[in-house]
């Protein structure tokens, strides 16, 4: 009887914590860690699972500041909850993504990095599980299990003279269960790492391409480095927006011009549109003694590897895991954990509901995993980290400030660190 007390408190936390039964208090907002939300910040919340977010916008004043509406923390860090659900949402320190961050107050971190996971975290992962985004995402199938499964132990009560299953159906095919599940998250992190070397790509042809406009400055002139840098630094913002859907024009408008927007809008491949742009500057660039043929086909090779990542990233995204393995899998996995509670409940009794619990909760967890970062661009990868580090290295690459592009070459970065000017040689006297 005790054993039936305990199960359902259980039961009715759980419905608790997937906001079954209303919280006290109702929706709360989720506020920024660094500045107060207000209606004037910002227009339509992002969906972020990051707590804080430092990038390089954050290191100077807010006033003539062209990053600040994109990189404003209060826009950012702003996840739009569901209804009976904002306060239950945990923000881990772990999610964090560091932009160079200083240290002690004038050295910045070699490069961007999030933090990792370590044993010291242990207890309070386990403190979190009620609050993570994957119950939260797996949240119909185990009430669902766990709901069954109360209603196959009842009825086992109530007519106890049915006998129960024997296990050994679901012992003969639980190896074939796991090889699934193997293979499948196998073959969605394959895509993720694949995903993660794309967009490697791309920053290594920015910054290569970067490089060059430094190299040939005076072959190609003060406007044509602006308007390749500019291109280059509108690149993977529109690559991101052409793999995800939507439009983010407040992040690409220091970067383009008018006449671009109404090419831009009607192109159907937009990322190609502006490689398109690239090439046609390089293009117009006349032999000289040090810009032959030579210089220019290294710098269109470089600009076709950037063409490259396009159709690298588009295959990926139209190209997912066949829907008839992934039904398949999903069914089997279904099937199997249903008809676990038949050979449980006659030896555990009202024990078998956390049991099933924990089982649909491990099993359907790892299934949830591999659909997430299945598609890297969405959910797995932050492609706004390897975006900011192109417009870091870019401006550090550039080097003088008056041909820098338009939006480098802002009072914004009047600040940021100059590289050290070249010494004298010394005369002899």
């Amino acid at each position: 009887m005790l054993l039936k007390y305990l199960t359902l408190a259980c039961a009715v936390s759980a419905c608790a914590a997937f906001h079954i039964i209303p919280a006290p208090g109702g929706p709360n907002v989720i506020k920024s860690s660094t500045k107060q939300l207000t209606s004037n910040n910002f227009q339509k919340p992002h969906y972020s699972t990051r707590r804080s977010i430092t990038r390089i916008g954050d290191y100077f004043p807010e006033k003539n500041n062209p990053l600040h509406s994109i990189f404003n923390p209060a826009r950012i860090l702003v996840r739009k909850p569901a209804p009976q659900r904002a306060s239950r949402i945990s923000r881990l320190e772990h999610d964090k993504v560091t932009f160079r961050t200083r240290v002690g107050g004038e050295k910045f971190l070699s490069i961007p990095q999030a933090e990792r996971y370590t044993t010291q975290d242990w207890l309070h992962n386990l403190r979190t599980i009620p609050s993570s985004l994957l119950i939260q995402r797996i949240r119909q199938p185990l009430l669902v299990t766990m709901g069954w499964t109360c209603v196959v132990t009842a009825a086992l009560h109530v007519f106890p003279a049915v006998p129960a299953l024997s296990p050994k159906a679901h012992t003969f095919v639980s190896s074939a269960l796991s090889l699934l599940l193997v293979f499948r998250t196998n073959a969605a992190y394959n895509r993720f790492w694949e995903g993660r070397q794309i967009w490697q790509k791309v920053l290594d042809c920015a910054r290569s391409l970067a490089r060059y406009l430094t190299l040939y400055a005076e072959e190609l002139g003060d406007a044509r480095r602006k308007r390749v840098a500019n291109l280059v630094c509108a690149f993977p913002i529109v690559l991101q927006e052409h793999l995800q859907g939507g439009e983010k024009p407040h992040r690409t408008e220091y970067f383009l011009e008018a006449e671009d927007y109404l090419e831009l809008g009607r192109a159907s491949n937009r990322p190609l549109c502006l490689v398109n742009k690239i090439a046609k500057v390089v293009k117009g660039v006349e032999y000289s003694a040090a810009w032959t043929s030579r210089e220019r086909l290294a710098l269109l090779a470089l600009v076709n590897s950037l063409s490259d990542t396009i159709g690298a990233c588009e295959r990926l995204v139209q190209t997912p895991v066949p829907l008839a393995y992934t039904r398949h899998t999903n069914r089997f996995l279904s099937l199997w954990v249903l008809s676990l509670p038949l050979t449980l409940a006659g030896d555990m009794g009202w024990g078998a509901v956390p049991a099933m619990g924990l089982v649909a909760w491990a099993l359907f967890g790892i299934q949830e995993i591999g659909l997430t970062i299945e598609d890297p661009f969405r959910r797995a990868l932050k492609l706004e980290v390897i975006a900011d580090t192109i417009y870091a290295d870019v401006i550090q690459t550039m080097g003088s400030r008056d041909v820098l592009p338009t939006y480098l070459s802002t009072p914004f970065f009047a600040n940021f660190p100059a590289p050290p000017a070249a010494e004298a040689p010394a005369t002899s006297g």
